[in-house]
């Protein structure tokens, strides 16, 4: 299409790095995999190698197996154990070949988590002209920009996580296999020699002593953490020293922080040291080129993960604003102990976008249906720094859809009232309509809600209620999100139930989706620690952080979950929203308003479901 518009012109679809198979680390990976892996990872390995042979791509994406993440370390592509041109396959690299054809393109395509990894180094380096993630750029198209603050918030803060912490130490050693260990057996097999006698006991003496304590260490500070986590109701507590119970918790572990950060900077100097020692000798330093490449890069990953924890951890004031707080999440499928995170991220990221985006760049155009709330584009602008000074012009285009023939909005007044997450009446209520609705449309339903608590429970009742054998049901966590959606598809009467990734950047055209139910208005949750920062912060100045950032967010949260319904002119559904405090609150018309011009029909559940009985018939016999 733009070709025709315009004229021809190159573009890329750009990947991350870690995308991609490094093929110099995977020979590496093969000669010392007998201390590196165990046996299954050696067959993932083997097969690994093979797809190499005929691999077009080097991606992930196109391996037909996932590996495992001990697997994937030793082979991945990584800017830091990277030869670059002195590499023997740097003409073959595929992220290389990948990074000149972006070179070469006038069009890059990139997602948010790509350009924002690019936006983080320039703003850390200074450097806005120069390659760095991307190449340089002078105009940006964000499409989905109401996800922007969200996107940037994740590379503009600091995270440490347990499982992600013991992993960088594995790497070192992982009980007896690992870098140490690839080290130690190359040296052994050299010439015999002080340096190679020094630089064993090194490793012997002091590094391995060194990671135990670390280990230890993480172990225990992570442990606590997740007992303050878990006796949080959804397992996020915040650490901020003005926070309730925050300095308690801070300094309750305060003696296992500092001694993991002494620990972890000492590990990093003793790396960094047995790489010097190594490099003095000519011949050893050869030899072992490739993994004096991953012992620096393992000596960095160390000192970014010993920043993270001071950041997370810190006790004095912030140049930016900062909340942090502690995640505890599930149980894994693999039964693993729960995954523990601490986290820092700013809270106004207003000036910062401004500063390393906006001012940036030429040109920046931001995209989506769901900009724009009743009051246009204020709660954006506001949120994305986008003013004072910045030439801004602002268009709503029309929706090419007939709303009013192809949708309609259906709202039961005598539904229980959402009061707070746990809500028995409500959740037997929804799986009720659920089922209702179902038999009205024969299946083709997304129900969308804003707890996995709801969700499970609710899908629980509709088995009970018989519901898998008239209609296949569907409910996230049980598959991956695009195995789900192609089950909904392929069977077209699928009911799927779904939370936050199920609201936005799905797209089901045609007969498949034929309606969707919203349990819930989906608020924010206010006690959520970055939300109840941002909130405090927009109070502090005098606003109201209910009508300046609970409502619209949760207003462009509706109209992306009514979004997945019309794709096409000739697509037709309903949706079904069952809180009725869109009627009964005063903050209730800003949501509708918000919505498009679709029919709102009302009443009890007893009249809606007659409504809809008729709506799907007509539907049908369209």
């Amino acid at each position: 299409f733009l070709e025709r518009a315009l004229a021809p012109f190159r573009f890329a679809l750009v990947k991350g790095r870690g995308n991609y198979v490094s093929i110099r680390r995977a020979h590496l990976a093969a000669q010392g995999q007998s201390v590196l892996f165990d046996e299954r990872q050696r067959t993932e390995l083997d097969a690994l190698l093979e797809w190499l042979e005929h691999t077009s791509d080097g991606s992930l994406q196109d391996l037909s197996f996932e590996p495992a993440p001990e697997v994937w370390e030793e082979v991945v592509s990584e800017t830091d154990v990277c030869l670059r041109a002195k590499c023997p396959h740097f003409e073959a690299c595929f992220y290389q070949r990948a990074r000149r054809d972006a070179a070469a393109a006038d069009v890059l395509v990139v997602n948010h988590h790509l350009l924002f990894s690019d936006l983080a180094v320039r703003r850390a380096q200074g450097n806005y002209t120069a390659p760095a993630v991307l190449p340089p750029y002078t105009r940006v198209i964000l499409d989905e920009a109401h996800n922007l603050e969200d996107a940037a918030t994740s590379h503009l803060g600091a995270s440490v996580s347990r499982r992600g912490l013991l992993r960088l130490l594995g790497r070192l050693d992982r009980r007896g296999k690992g870098l140490l260990a690839v080290v130690e057996q190359r040296l052994r097999t050299a010439e015999a020699g002080l340096l190679r006698d020094d630089v064993l006991r090194s490793i012997a003496g002091q590094l391995r002593p060194l990671l135990e304590r670390a280990h230890a260490l993480a172990v225990d500070l992570f442990g606590r953490l997740e007992l303050f986590a878990a006796a949080a109701e959804d397992g996020v507590l915040r650490l901020d020293l003005d926070s309730p119970g925050g300095p308690e918790r801070l300094d309750a572990v305060r003696p296992v922080t500092e001694s993991l950060t002494l620990v972890l900077e000492e590990l990093a100097r003793g790396l960094e040291a047995l790489r010097e020692r190594i490099l003095s000798d000519g011949r050893s330093a050869e030899a072992l080129e490739g993994e004096l490449l991953e012992l620096q890069a393992t000596a960095g990953r160390t000192r970014a993960a010993l920043d993270a924890l001071r950041l997370a951890f810190a006790r004095t004031d912030d140049p930016v604003p900062m909340v942090r707080w502690i995640e505890r999440r599930g149980v894994t499928a693999g039964g693993r102990e729960p995954n523990v995170a601490v986290r820092a991220a700013p809270v106004d990221l207003s000036e910062i976008l401004r500063d390393a985006l906006f001012e940036r760049v030429d040109t920046a155009v931001l995209t989506s249906a769901t900009l724009a709330t009743r009051d246009g584009f204020e709660f954006l602008r506001r949120r994305l720094g986008l003013g004072g000074g910045l030439r801004i012009a602002e268009h709503l285009f029309a929706s090419p859809f007939d709303f009013e023939e192809q949708t309609l909005v259906a709202i039961p007044t005598d539904l229980p009232v959402p009061r707070t997450d746990e809500n028995p009446a409500l959740d037997a209520a929804t799986a009720a309509v659920v089922h209702d609705v179902a038999a009205a449309s024969d299946g083709g339903l997304f129900v969308l809600f804003t707890s996995y608590r709801s969700l499970r429970t609710v899908a629980q009742a509709l088995r009970e209620r018989g519901m898998e054998e008239r209609w296949p049901l569907l409910v996230q966590g049980d598959a991956p999100r695009r195995k789900l959606l192609e089950r909904f598809v392929a069977s077209g009467r699928g009911v799927l139930l779904g939370v936050a990734s199920f609201w936005e950047g799905v797209d089901v055209p045609g007969q498949p989706l034929r309606g969707i139910v919203i349990a819930k208005l989906p608020f924010k949750v206010p006690g959520e620690p970055l939300t109840a920062a941002r909130i405090e912060a927009i109070e502090r100045d005098g606003g109201s952080g209910f009508y300046e950032y609970l409502l619209p967010h949760a207003a462009l949260r509706l109209k992306q979950g009514f979004g997945r319904l019309v794709r096409s002119r000739t697509d037709r559904g309903a949706v079904v929203l069952l809180d009725r405090r869109v009627l009964q609150q005063n903050y209730g018309r800003y949501f509708l308003e918000s919505l498009p011009p679709a029919p709102v029909r009302t009443g009890s559940w007893a009249e809606i479901k007659a409504l809809l009985e008729a709506f799907y018939r007509g539907f049908s016999d369209g």
